[in-house]
């Protein structure tokens, strides 16, 4: 994953006439624009997030697009269930992470609303409700469209988990992009996708 945020952000670093400068006074790497100094000092975390959400861009109803789908996330907390069908209703699905880079965007979009900002009794504001379950068979998790989530193409657990299988039954995303398993019955936020 490391090499993937390298890349895209080089790429974009050159693509937009930047130069990656190391400050030798500080041990954090700054991005510096040649032209008009606007990135100066920007840390490459949120540079990379920045850019993530450049690579998504709003729709301006507070949807984010990538590839072939728009993006909703609700900080209103709902049972896994329920956000399923909310999503349905929206002419969606709970989102289906696809790739290593998709996983990122909607951690980036996840990272733009604060903890303080969800709404409600969120038992963990680090996660959110998306599209796969083990509910068919315990450990054996599967997209809401009854695909293995190894062939969909992305299964990045977070360190420790699964944990809890035939318990923690409804998958979720966190912060950093990683999947993780939790109890379908807490409400949380979570993020419909919707095809284009």
């Amino acid at each position: 994953m490391f090499f993937i945020k390298v890349f895209v952000i080089l790429t974009v670093t050159v693509l937009h006439g930047n130069v990656i400068a190391n400050d030798t006074d500080s041990d954090t790497d700054t991005i510096s624009d040649t032209e008009d100094g606007l990135a100066n000092g920007t840390d490459l975390k949120n540079d990379f997030n920045a850019t993530l959400l450049d690579l998504a861009s709003a729709s301006g109803n507070g949807l984010f697009r990538f590839g072939d789908s728009y993006y909703d996330f609700h900080t209103d907390p709902e049972l896994w269930d329920d956000a399923r069908k909310i999503c349905d209703a929206e002419g969606g699905y709970l989102a289906i992470l696809n790739s290593e880079l998709e996983a990122s965007i909607l951690a980036a979009v996840f990272n733009t609303h604060p903890s303080s900002s969800l709404a409600g009794y969120i038992l963990d504001k680090d996660v959110a409700f998306v599209g796969f379950t083990d509910y068919y068979k315990v450990s054996e998790y599967v997209t809401i469209h009854g695909q293995n989530i190894e062939k969909v193409g992305y299964n990045k657990w977070r360190q420790g988990e699964p944990d809890g299988p035939g318990v923690q039954r409804c998958g979720v995303v966190d912060r950093n992009g990683f999947i993780c398993n939790a109890y379908c019955t807490y409400p949380l936020a979570f993020i419909c996708e919707i095809p284009v």
